[in-house]
């Protein structure tokens, strides 16, 4: 059943199962709900996870970002550029944003600036300036929204507490460099879906669930040490950028030279299949080991 409109308040283990009070955010009505297990699937700011006492490590915040949403019928048209979905933004400060199509039949599209510090708000950022950046030039759009957020690098110390579980962005923050995010959700969802299921229908054994964390956690922390990594990557470009928009030998070469690394250094964030697809329960209790020996971890492959 799908409750829309009501909040999750708390939890409390009985010996049987799980009593939850949610409130109804229309009506104000609270009410407790019984069940065998709870899954917190509620996000980066998980009330499953703290009720669990759970804490998060790793690096921790990465830094603040802001995405700005718009319309421009023909952008790629009037820039003089071939078709493409997306586009990295190099100046004389590296690469500092991306330009990316968002839904291409309505001309929408994001621009998202890697970094604009941690007192940045929604009314300080000037969109029309980090537009004309981007694109060079002074063109009139139609803005839809804008957000700022925090790029986060945690991996959850457990994957559950009990007969609450945690998937999701509740147990891993991944940066959004390498879109390996919502892979590693799923992966999530599936890997405790089916093990809750065999428990609560009687054929799974009693350590059955467990496998969960053993299994899904280090899986987390890959995509979201890849994830950390690819954002790095963006950075540390060195001097001597000062003439890259020379029209000069100078400026060719440097301009070759900045190709070269973004397909080669920052285009490993698109290929990504071996992360998103290659991950191996090597400890797991439920996997039976065949003495081989394991093939290369290629994030590509």
């Amino acid at each position: 059943t799908l409750r829309y409109r009501c909040r999750f308040e708390s939890c409390e283990e009985t010996e049987n199962g799980i009593v939850a009070t949610v409130i109804d955010t229309a009506s104000g009505v609270r009410e407790t709900i019984e069940t065998q297990y709870l899954v917190g699937c509620d996000g980066a700011g998980s009330a499953g996870r703290r009720a669990g006492g759970i804490a998060l490590t790793g690096k921790g915040l990465l830094g603040h970002a802001v995405n700005m949403f718009f319309r421009a019928p023909r952008l790629l048209e009037i820039c003089g550029k071939e078709p493409g979905t997306f586009f990295v933004p190099v100046d004389r400060g590296g690469v500092w944003a991306n330009l990316r199509i968002i839904d291409p039949a309505n001309a929408l599209w994001r621009l998202m600036v890697n970094e604009t510090g941690g007192d940045t708000t929604i009314e300080s950022v000037d969109r029309a300036a980090y537009l004309r950046r981007a694109l060079g030039r002074d063109l009139a759009v139609e803005w839809v929204d804008i957000n700022v957020w925090r790029r986060q690098s945690v991996v959850a110390e457990s994957y559950g507490s009990g007969r609450v579980f945690l998937a999701g962005d509740a147990v891993h923050q991944v940066s959004p460099t390498g879109a390996l995010g919502m892979n590693t959700g799923l992966g999530d969802a599936v890997d405790l879906g089916w093990k809750l299921a065999a428990t609560i229908q009687g054929w799974g054994g009693p350590q059955l669930l467990a496998s969960y964390d053993r299994e899904r956690r280090p899986a987390g922390a890959r995509a979201v040490g890849s994830a950390t990594q690819f954002h790095a990557a963006q950075t540390g470009w060195g001097d001597g950028l000062d003439t890259l928009d020379e029209a000069s030998d100078r400026g060719d070469a440097l301009r070759q030279r900045i190709g070269d690394i973004l397909v080669n250094q920052v285009g490993r964030e698109f290929r990504t299949m071996g992360l998103q697809l290659g991950y191996r329960y090597e400890d797991s209790p439920i996997c039976v080991d065949d003495g081989t020996p394991a093939p290369p971890d290629d994030p590509e492959t």
